[in-house]
């Protein structure tokens, strides 16, 4: 499955204009930043891939499903830049070494988001970032955050989320069954964070 989304996701960057820049070899370098959020100056540790040969190359942010970190789609993000893109990850607020406290695809996700990306594009002298070509690639949790940036930012060109919901309502209540079992820890979650 891991290896058919990215044909997907390569096809439709394609298809949507992002092509890749073919390196003239398939070395990849990958360098760790931080990003201080805009929204409350939480420190998000994130990493990006790069081909090694020096050029401009379209941006993959590759956020991670829900528990995971800046290393559960690395493996994604470095076959991206094997292809010739750049491919971005970090760990959300309040997973791995991020500081915050999760906000359930809330604002702060989103403004988290679009740091990264701004980050990334800010610094395109080392990161080869092509500032007007960007895809967002995730599943689950990645993919619902995909859905949410891809809907704010208009840099944002293409969009492949995956295993993702288009609202936490269709989540929480598929087919009018309720799935009491995530409502009551999203729920539990929420008070023990507000006391």
């Amino acid at each position: 499955m891991p290896r058919f989304m990215s044909t997907v996701v390569v096809a439709c960057l394609l298809l949507g204009g992002i092509s890749p820049v073919r390196a003239s070899s398939p070395a990849v370098e990958s360098h760790d930043f931080t990003v201080l959020s805009s929204v409350d100056g939480v420190a998000l540790v994130a990493r990006y891939y790069r081909p090694a040969t020096a050029g401009t190359y379209p941006v993959v942010l590759a956020p991670h499903g829900g528990g995971g970190t800046v290393d559960s789609e690395a493996p994604r993000a470095a076959r991206y830049a094997a292809l010739g893109f750049v491919g971005v990850v970090w760990s959300a607020r309040g997973h791995g070494t991020s500081g915050g406290l999760y906000d359930l695809f809330g604002p702060k996700t989103v403004q988290d988001t679009e740091d990264v990306l701004q980050w990334v594009i800010g610094h395109r002298s080392v990161t080869g970032a092509d500032p007007v070509r960007a895809g967002a690639i995730g599943l689950s949790q990645g993919g619902a955050t995909a859905n949410l940036i891809a809907a704010r930012d208009s840099r944002i060109k293409v969009l492949a989320p995956g295993q993702s919901f288009a609202g936490l309502s269709e989540s929480l209540h598929p087919s009018g069954c309720v799935k009491l079992s995530v409502a009551s820890t999203i729920l539990g979650a929420a008070y023990t964070a507000q006391t």
